[in-house]
């Protein structure tokens, strides 16, 4: 699962089963464990999830944090396409608790079972029309999806169209207000094209990395900064030296050991090598000659 792999049935297999591992031999527990140690109920935290896989141990932290009302956001970095082409990105809000919405929800806890099992009862009786709806509306979506020239992995369109084909196939189900369907139908599609622009575009910290470049590169009076390649076609860092600068000059920056991992798979400069000896454009050695620094090089 570390290596550059397409989407396949395997991997998807192998996803369930890493989360069925995690769970049965306590790495969920052991995460909530930890988070009871550090987090404190009504207090705001941010989590870096590194090589975050099949994405189940931020679902347990976000499932323990709202039950002791704490805001939890979790950066879930996984460099792999093939992972990152399976998300549906939904996103969901706590709400402000008001008066009517905690009487509303006292109503709804006082309700009893019986009253309550009607959805799952239609559900199962409707099942043979609900599997055939969800089968044409799935090829239906494909198609459309397809059709968007913004769509280009076929991974994030078939997903996509799953939701879709979900969303119909629960009308059969249920009473939905026609203005609900157009703003949900309109929400996954731009969920689609999102997670599209998500997969394509750099991890968010190699982005950073590349705007603090930008900005060290005016601090020298015209003259390069961190960049010491003589040759105009490519960029060679020191990353050393590079997190140096950035922190003289109060730019924020992820762990050097973190952007070795994701500068290898950077989009915006494709990584050509890296620890590679230049002769250095911006500093010099001993007798006035230029010095040789060991930096990672990058296409311009």
């Amino acid at each position: 699962m570390d290596r550059p792999q397409p989407v396949t049935p395997e991997l998807e297999a192998e996803m369930r089963n890493l989360i069925a591992i995690n769970r049965q031999f306590g790495s969920h527990r052991l995460v909530q464990k930890f988070l009871g140690m550090w987090l404190n109920p009504g207090r705001c935290y941010r989590v870096l999830d590194l090589c975050t896989g099949a994405g189940d141990l931020p679902r347990v932290m976000v499932d323990w944090a709202r039950q002791r009302e704490i805001l939890l956001r979790i950066d879930a970095v996984d460099a792999s396409e093939a992972i990152l082409t399976r998300i549906v990105k939904l996103h969901f809000r706590k709400p402000q608790v008001t008066t009517e919405s905690r009487i509303a929800a006292d109503n709804l806890n006082a309700l009893q079972v019986e009253e309550l099992s009607h959805f799952l009862i239609r559900a199962v009786r409707a099942e043979s029309q609900v599997m055939e709806k969800f089968g044409e509306r799935v090829r239906f979506y494909e198609g459309k999806l397809r059709e968007r020239g913004e769509l280009r992995m076929e991974r994030v369109i078939k997903n996509h169209a799953q939701m879709l084909a979900l969303f119909d196939a629960l009308r059969l189900v249920m009473e939905i207000p026609e203005e609900m369907v157009v703003a949900t139908r309109e929400a996954l599609v731009a969920a689609a094209l999102e997670r599209q622009s998500a997969v394509s575009a750099d991890n968010a910290l190699v982005t950073e990395f590349w705007e603090v470049y930008e900005y060290l590169e005016t601090t020298n009076g015209g003259m390069p900064a961190v960049n010491h390649s003589r040759d105009a076609s490519r960029i060679a860092i020191n990353l050393n030296e590079f997190a140096a600068k950035a922190a003289h000059h109060s730019q924020q920056l992820a762990d050097l050991k973190v952007l070795r991992t994701l500068l290898r798979d950077s989009r915006r400069h494709k990584c050509l090598d890296t620890n590679v000896a230049v002769n250095s454009a911006i500093r010099q050695g001993t007798m006035g000659a230029a010095a040789t620094v060991k930096c990672w090089v990058f296409k311009v």
